[in-house]
């Protein structure tokens, strides 16, 4: 088979990138150090003529041969998530032979800067430190791979009820904005419509997706996101950026109970229409690792589950 000049020439392009090898071992892991195993391994894996690459490609076919056409059955979802959970970590202890500073176990490893492990000053950024383990280094490498017939296993196994789901949505978004916040017990002081409701403007009623659209606009990223991580990070940013249209509306700084801002996520789950939203957390539930159970991320997904 003759491949695409285009195809060939990426090749070529990630060939001559993987000329250079992240070392061996440094003794330790830092967030540089494992920023460039992780882009090192990415190519790798993208590589069809590179071993770690075959060794992909051929796990992908045989996920895809299993579980497409015929093999897309419900029933079929248990296996395919123990199937995953075994490639995971197979490839991380074929990893780890190449890098061993990584975690002996793949559980969580808080890892920092070089500068701020040495006591020095370290930039203005978000990766002083990390936390790093199997799932992190190797889900956004493998699950973008599986996702279509992954996802198409837990959109069966979730069918029946995420169409019950996806009627209440359709029903409940036929509302405008006020009466939707108002139904759904939205303190009115975060409906962020003063200005209107002072004019009493007839067509008041018939307000919509005016509120919080930041937020739904993120949300709706989450089916865009292929590993469990991702989709909670997605999470994350829309409780952030509901807080942000809050306090650039009111001018404080808004300190929440969930009396007060589960109603307004529930709105913005609402809005966002999300059509399999019951497996997209079907999914989360599977492939998140326990460590992210008990943290800030795995609250905000309970707040997603139970709205």
């Amino acid at each position: 088979m003759i491949l695409p000049s285009n195809k060939i020439r990426r090749i070529l392009t990630l060939a001559e990138e993987l000329e250079t090898i992240p070392p061996h071992s440094k003794g330790r892991l830092t967030v540089e150090y494992y920023h460039q195993i992780k882009t090192y391994l990415h190519k790798a894996f993208d590589l069809p003529i590179h071993p770690l690459g075959k060794l992909m490609e051929g796990l992908v076919d045989v996920f895809r041969a299993a579980y497409i056409g015929v093999g897309a059955h419900p029933r079929l979802l248990d296996h395919a998530v123990k199937e995953i959970t075994s490639f995971v970590s197979r490839l991380y202890n074929c990893v780890r032979i190449l890098f061993p500073d990584l975690s002996e176990t793949g559980g969580p490893l808080l890892i920092e800067a070089e500068a701020a492990s040495e006591g020095g000053t370290t930039p203005e950024t978000d990766d002083i430190s990390l936390v790093v383990s199997c799932g992190t280094l190797i889900h956004p490498i493998l699950l973008p791979k599986i996702y279509p017939p992954l996802f198409d296993l837990y959109a069966l196994y979730n069918d029946k009820d995420d169409e019950k789901y996806w009627e209440r949505v359709r029903k409940l978004n036929k509302q405008g904005d006020i009466g939707l916040m108002a139904f759904l017990g939205i303190d009115q002081k975060f409906w962020l419509i003063d200005a209107v409701l002072k004019e009493k403007s007839p067509s008041l009623s018939a307000l919509r997706n005016q509120s919080y659209c930041s937020a739904i606009e993120t949300l709706q990223h989450i089916s865009t996101a292929f590993s469990p991580k991702e989709k909670l990070e997605v999470i994350q940013k829309t409780f952030s950026e509901i807080t942000k249209t809050v306090e650039e509306s009111m001018g404080d700084v808004q300190v929440w109970c969930m009396d007060d801002l589960f109603p307004i996520f529930h709105y913005v789950v609402i809005r966002a229409q999300i059509r399999h939203l019951g497996a997209e957390i079907h999914l989360i539930q599977d492939l998140m690792e326990p460590h992210l159970e008990n943290g800030e991320l795995g609250i905000m997904f309970t707040t997603l589950h139970v709205s």
